[in-house]
């Protein structure tokens, strides 16, 4: 998918293998004004998880994110697997619980985003 956003904009992403009240799951996180990539669990989105380790990275990359360009995400996933390309330079790779049947949602803090063409694709 292309992803593109506003000089305001904090945070662009997806939520993967979220359940209805995003109690579970990942988040696939851009940061531009961080220059970076980061996967979240769950865990960290919520109050009471934050308070745990407000500071700490779970897992990052950096990554130049510029606002008003487009910026291409590939995301795959297979299992436990989870791969992550930004623009074709920047790949970030780790393991997740294999929940089934959950959703993934497209998510944005402060500002304005676009996202397109969104493809999903079966494995195999």
């Amino acid at each position: 998918m292309d992803l593109s956003f506003s000089e305001t904009v904090r945070e662009i992403g997806v939520a993967l293998q979220v359940d209805k009240d995003f109690d579970t799951g990942y988040y696939i996180s851009l940061q531009p004004g961080r220059n970076r990539v980061e996967l979240k669990t769950a865990l960290r989105m919520y109050d009471e998880g934050g308070w745990l380790f407000p500071y700490d990275v779970e897992f990052e990359r950096p990554v130049r994110l510029t606002p008003e360009n487009r910026h291409h995400l590939k995301l795959f996933v297979q299992d436990s697997i989870l791969e992550a390309y930004i623009d074709d330079q920047v790949a970030l790779s780790a393991r997740m619980l294999a929940y089934t049947r959950l959703h993934i949602a497209l998510l944005d803090a402060h500002g304005q985003a676009s996202s397109e063409p969104i493809r999903l694709l079966p494995y195999g």
